[in-house]
C-alpha cells in the first residue's frame, strides 16, 4: 500500500493528445498535424486480418525553445530548413515528413529501457542510442553545441534528453523531451536484440508474472508456430535466468517463425540465447529468409554453468533496410526455451 501526495490521474491520452495539451511545443504539434503523422498516432491499430492491438511507440519532442535556439521560430521556418520544394508536406519523399517521423520510435521505451543499440523509427532511418552516465542519441553525428569548463572547450556531438520532463506516460508509450534538434542520420550498424516485444500479444504481457499458453497463432503479428499445439510465454520468477526475465517455449516436432522488425543494412553475427540444461531439449536448424544458416544446434549440449547459453550461428550480410523471417525447425523433436535473438555487428 503506497501513500500518494496528489490525485492519481488515469492515463487516457494518446501521445498526440497529451502533447497538444502541453505548453511550449506548438511548433512540434503543428508539424505532426501538417505532415500527416497524426494519423499514425492513435491508441490502437488494426492489422490486415482485422485484429486490433495497441499502437506502441516512443515520441521524442523538441520544445519551441530548442527550435528557437536554432533560429526556427515557426513551422514554416522548419519547412524551409528541412522541407523539399514542390512536394506536399505529407509526401513520404519530403524531407520535413521524414524529419517528423524520425521522432517516432517503433517501440514503447521509457528511459531505463534505452540501452545501447539501434532503434527503428517510423521513417527510413533508425536512431542510435548509447547509454551510460547519460543517454546519447546519435553520438558523433555532428557538433551541436559547445561550452567552456575550467578553461577547456567541450563539444556536444549528440542529442541529449531532458530527463526532468521526460518519461511522460501515454496510452502509446512515453514522451521524452530533447534539448537539440533530432536530424536524420545514417548510423553504423549496431547491436539489435529481440525479446519478442515487437509481437503485440507478448508486449502486453511484459510486465506480468506467470506462464501464459497460446494455442492459436492467428491472433499473432510476427510469431507463428506449426507442428506443436502450444506456444508458452514465460515471464517473471520462472524466467529469472533469462535476460529481461522472459522467454518463449515450444516443444515437439515444431516449426517456430519470427519476423523481425526492419534491420539496418550491415554484416552481423547472428546469435540466439536458449536454455540448454535439459536432456529433453531439441536439436534444431535455422533459416533466415528461406536460406539455411549455420549447422545443426544441439540445445542440450553445454559446458557452461548458466542454464541459458548464447550460440553464434552464422555471419549474415543484410543489404537492405527490411524485415527478415527467422525460422527454427527441429531435427530431433524436443523443447526449445528461446530467450532472445540478436544481430551483433
Amino acid at each position: 500500500v503506497h501513500g500518494l501526495n496528489r490525485v492519481l490521474e488515469p492515463i487516457i491520452w494518446n501521445s498526440y493528445d497529451w502533447l497538444s495539451n502541453q505548453d511550449g511545443v506548438s511548433i512540434f504539434v503543428e508539424m505532426l498535424e501538417k505532415t500527416g503523422w497524426l494519423d499514425s498516432m492513435g491508441i490502437n491499430k488494426i492489422d490486415i486480418n482485422g485484429n486490433t492491438f495497441r499502437n506502441r511507440y516512443t515520441l521524442f519532442v523538441e520544445p519551441d525553445s530548442i527550435f528557437q535556439k536554432r533560429g526556427v521560430d515557426s513551422f514554416e521556418d522548419l519547412v524551409n530548413l528541412f522541407g523539399t520544394t514542390g512536394l506536399a508536406l505529407d509526401d513520404p519523399e519530403n524531407g520535413i515528413f521524414q524529419f517528423a517521423g524520425y521522432h517516432l520510435l517503433e517501440k514503447s521505451l521509457f528511459l531505463d529501457k534505452l540501452t545501447d543499440g539501434i532503434y527503428n523509427t517510423f521513417t527510413t532511418l533508425p536512431v542510435q542510442i548509447v547509454s551510460g552516465a547519460e543517454i546519447k542519441i546519435n553520438p558523433g553525428f555532428k557538433i551541436v553545441d559547445f561550452y567552456i569548463s575550467n578553461g577547456d572547450t567541450l563539444y556536444l556531438d549528440y542529442v541529449p534528453i531532458i530527463y526532468e520532463i521526460s518519461n511522460n506516460p501515454t496510452k502509446n508509450g512515453p514522451v521524452h523531451y530533447i534539448s537539440e534538434m533530432l536530424e536524420l542520420h545514417k548510423p553504423a550498424p549496431g547491436t539489435i536484440t529481440y525479446h519478442f516485444e515487437s509481437e503485440p500479444v507478448i508486449n502486453e504481457l511484459k510486465n506480468s508474472e506467470g506462464r501464459f499458453v497460446f494455442e492459436d497463432p492467428s491472433g499473432f503479428q510476427v510469431l507463428n508456430w506449426e507442428g506443436t499445439k502450444n506456444l508458452y510465454y514465460v515471464v517473471g520468477t520462472e524466467a529469472v535466468e533469462a535476460w529481461d526475465d522472459d522467454f518463449i517455449e515450444v516443444s515437439g516436432p515444431f516449426i517456430f517463425t519470427f519476423t523481425t522488425p526492419r534491420v539496418f543494412p550491415g554484416k552481423y553475427n547472428f546469435q540466439i540465447r536458449v536454455h540448454s540444461d535439459d536432456y529433453d531439449n531439441a536439436v534444431i536448424q535455422i533459416y533466415i529468409d528461406g536460406k539455411r544458416v549455420g549447422t545443426n544446434v544441439n540445445l542440450k549440449s553445454t559446458n557452461e554453468n548458466n542454464d541459458f547459453v548464447k550460440y553464434t550461428i552464422a555471419s549474415i550480410d543484410f543489404l537492405d533496410y527490411s524485415t527478415h523471417e527467422i525460422k527454427i525447425n527441429t531435427i530431433i523433436p524436443g523443447i526449445m526455451k528461446l530467450d532472445m535473438i540478436r544481430f551483433e555487428p
